[in-house]
């Protein structure tokens, strides 16, 4: 299978689209797939992904719609992620919600905006104690050897989703001595845990140097611009990932 976790927001630029991005991305052998949840204010995406997210509310995509994503699509041996921001989750029952996923077939939770020692967490880890092995912590270049060390006697991830420099997505990425630095921290700290790497990876020079450090490639926003222009350009750019 090809190293790389590719990323979609559910619902753009609609549903049926939606479908056929995954369909897409399982045939070309990918190990990965986050689905993104559409949110209002996704503070860690770019332009682009804020676009994709802008219209995929518009089309009034639900959580209902990505359980139903979930349990309709044949995955076959691709592992499938949901990236979502718990500012959505919170008025509603996220206990409900996640347990839900889990039995559709999700297999880990992206929550860039629930730090791994909130209150929301430890409540999230009592209630549903398997999110200890589910939740896939976003760990940025520079964080320290402390705090690293806080989140492993948290939390006991298979997958650790690392940036490759702070910020935000789709914007260029400068891979350097931070990044190698966090790369060996967590080796240490997590050894049985993959580690994917992105933000701003565009092509395939940027994939094969984030595979330098960790073990997938991921790959967004480029994917979403991509599909903007036509599907053609998309199956392309993820051909020659």
């Amino acid at each position: 299978m090809k190293p790389l976790m590719t990323h979609v927001v559910a619902g753009y630029p609609n549903l049926e689209a939606t479908r056929s991005i995954l369909a897409i991305m399982i045939q070309h052998n990918v190990h990965a797939i986050e689905i993104q949840i559409p949110f209002s204010d996704p503070l860690a995406d770019g332009s682009v992904l804020m676009q994709a997210n802008s219209q995929a509310l518009q089309q009034q995509t639900t959580r209902q719609d990505v359980l139903e994503l979930l349990q309709t699509t044949d995955f076959q041996q691709t592992e499938v992620f949901l990236m979502c921001y718990y500012q959505s989750l919170f008025y509603t029952d996220a206990v409900a919600f996640i347990t839900q996923a889990i039995t559709a077939g999700c297999k880990g939770f992206i929550i860039p905006d629930l730090p791994f020692d909130s209150p929301d967490m430890n409540t999230l880890l009592k209630k549903i104690p398997k999110l200890k092995q589910l939740i896939i912590p976003v760990v940025s270049p520079g964080m320290s050897a402390l705090r690293l060390r806080q989140l492993q006697q948290t939390l006991k991830p298979s997958l650790i989703y690392v940036t490759a420099r702070s910020g935000i997505t789709g914007t260029n990425t400068d891979f350097g001595d931070k990044l190698s630095n966090t790369i060996q921290e967590l080796r240490t700290l997590f050894p049985n845990a993959k580690l994917a790497i992105g933000f701003g990876i565009k092509n395939n020079r940027d994939s094969n140097t984030a595979l330098k450090y960790g073990d997938l490639a991921v790959v967004g926003s480029a994917l979403t611009e991509a599909y903007t222009l036509s599907p053609t350009a998309f199956k392309q750019l993820l051909a020659s990932l």
